[in-house]
């Protein structure tokens, strides 16, 4: 009999097996009803992603569990795991704070515009998946990374609409070590004070006396996102789609599941 690990790995399996119909998937929107399809066949069960209900879903099947436990430590433990989940650079597996969540799965449990897509209850661990879509009429074909680098635990499907698809963790796409001075890069650009010094500037220039020169107030704001650079690279010949990469981390993370020892 399978573990829920091993069911999840499933999950995988039917993407590697049959990719020409699921690179088909529109956008990122369509596919996610693929996988909440697959999910359900697995017998994952979905929750709620709005906000009270979920919580008091979550907290009546808990109360079934434990009929000492409080709404407010339901809460407390799903605002835990939402910054573990968040963190950005977290290496280790994040464990399920929820005793009875053991095959369950949200669909955006922080909101439309964040991370992760998907999460997912697997017995004591919490996955993240998220995924990455592209046109195929789009000259890159590599995945967009805007504040989120990829997270090492977490799970990611990448498709490029009508052409090609693969999945990997995000460990594997991207060091662990060199995830943290990326994201830290940030870290040493003090915003404030180049707006103060900009401030400064235009206030020298008599600009900001003159009642017709930026009447709304127009600042510049920096973006954290990431690009691509051949400088930086540390394999220059090899595609995203290479199928042997594309094997290697589809395998890795399917074993991982596999063999998944608690």
């Amino acid at each position: 009999m399978l573990n829920n690990y091993q069911i999840l790995s499933e999950l995988f399996l039917n993407i590697q097996n049959s990719k020409s119909k699921f690179y088909q998937s529109k956008s990122s929107k369509d596919f996610e009803d693929v996988m909440q399809r697959l999910l359900d066949s697995l017998n994952f069960v979905k929750l709620s992603n709005d906000k009270e209900y979920k919580l008091q879903h979550i907290y009546n099947k808990e109360l079934m569990f434990d009929e000492k436990i409080t709404y407010e430590q339901v809460e407390q433990k799903w605002k835990t795991l939402k910054v573990q989940v968040l963190s950005k650079n977290n290496i280790e597996l994040i464990q399920n704070p929820f005793k009875t969540l053991k095959n369950h799965f949200i669909i955006h449990p922080f909101g439309t515009q964040q991370f992760p897509d998907i999460l997912i209850f697997c017995n004591d661990y919490v996955f993240c998946l998220e995924i990455k879509s592209i046109s195929n009429l789009n000259k890159s074909s590599l995945p967009v990374w805007n504040s989120n680098l990829p997270k090492a635990s977490s799970f990611y499907v990448y498709i490029q609409t009508n052409n090609n698809i693969t999945f990997f963790k995000g460990e594997d796409f991207l060091g662990n070590s060199t995830r943290s001075y990326l994201n830290s890069f940030f870290d040493l650009i003090d915003e404030k004070q180049m707006l103060n010094d900009l401030k400064k500037k235009l206030s020298q220039h008599h600009l900001l006396s003159q009642s017709s020169e930026n009447i709304f107030g127009l600042v510049p704001k920096i973006r954290k996102s990431f690009n691509y650079s051949l400088s930086f690279a540390t394999n220059r010949n090899i595609g995203i789609f290479d199928n042997n990469l594309n094997k290697n981390w589809e395998d890795k993370l399917i074993t991982f599941l596999r063999t998944f020892n608690e």
